[in-house]
């Protein structure tokens, strides 16, 4: 059996099936130092990974991706609060990416927030998610500069994606990354 020693109190769930929802998360993952657990094909905790979570005490919940890729059985599998679980999903991996992001910026109502919220003034990271090479390199570097990473769709539609997102913070941001 696989030991956590975490630093925290919150742990992330994903689908371990795609790469989207964990790679637009593990910017936060690597800057506050949060597990990231994935789901396999059940779409459910499988038996050690519920081990390891309630052995290793985590108190939150992060749940990435939609009820499609893990299912809703997931928030009682655990010793983890229901109130103390949040989803983070979107209609697509774009749509979670940018939920993602604006959680890490907290900008969430939800009860479960980030301890160090990251800051517009750090930049904002973009990567397309045609493959994954990139935001696997791109997730830590963004997290090491406290800064989230949102995956875009091809370039047709990046130009409306990205002023959705910027626009509202334009004087806060000083760099994007693509």
């Amino acid at each position: 059996m696989v030991k956590l020693n975490p630093k925290g109190d919150k742990c992330i769930i994903a689908t371990g099936r795609a790469f989207y929802d964990a790679a637009s998360i593990s910017g936060y993952a690597f800057s506050e130092e949060v597990p990231i657990l994935l789901v396999g094909d059940s779409r459910r905790l499988d038996d050690r990974t519920i081990d390891l979570i309630n052995e290793a005490g985590f108190k939150e919940m992060i749940i990435v991706g939609s009820n499609i890729p893990i299912n809703d059985a997931v928030y009682t599998q655990t010793n983890i609060k229901k109130s103390n679980i949040v989803r983070l999903a979107g209609y697509d991996h774009f749509d979670t990416s940018f939920a993602i992001a604006k959680w890490s910026l907290g900008e969430s109502k939800s009860r479960v927030q980030p301890d160090k919220p990251f800051k517009y003034k750090n930049g904002i990271g973009f990567a397309t998610a045609k493959t994954y090479p990139d935001a696997l390199a791109a997730g830590p570097i963004q997290g090491s500069m406290q800064s989230p990473l949102v995956f875009i769709q091809d370039i047709t539609k990046v130009k409306k994606q990205i002023k959705q997102f910027v626009e509202p913070h334009r004087n806060e941001i000083r760099n994007l990354y693509f």
